[in-house]
């Protein structure tokens, strides 16, 4: 196996943002898989996208905002996100 050269932090992340941070515009990563994460999986890659976002001065909200969204369509009810409608009671 060939050693990958490591990138510069700015560099990984612009990549990443551009690859992951897909919203409505270019939704086809986040269509296909966000509703095969975990709510917790979700949430880790909604707060990277926003974080990264940040660092690189790049408005990435509706990014993140996108794959909760979409992860929402497969939640069950009770879920972090689901869209049933019902309320739930928190747990303490």
């Amino acid at each position: 196996m060939t050693k990958r050269i490591p990138l510069s932090p700015k560099l990984a992340a612009d990549i990443f943002l551009k690859t992951w941070a897909t919203d409505e515009n270019q939704p086809h990563l986040a269509d296909d898989i966000a509703t095969g994460l975990t709510c917790t999986e979700a949430e880790a890659l909604a707060d990277l996208i926003v974080s990264l976002g940040v660092m690189l001065d790049i408005d990435t909200d509706a990014a993140a905002e996108y794959w909760i969204t979409q992860h929402a369509q497969g939640d069950d009810c009770g879920d972090m996100h689901c869209l049933c409608g019902c309320e739930h009671e928190e747990e303490s």
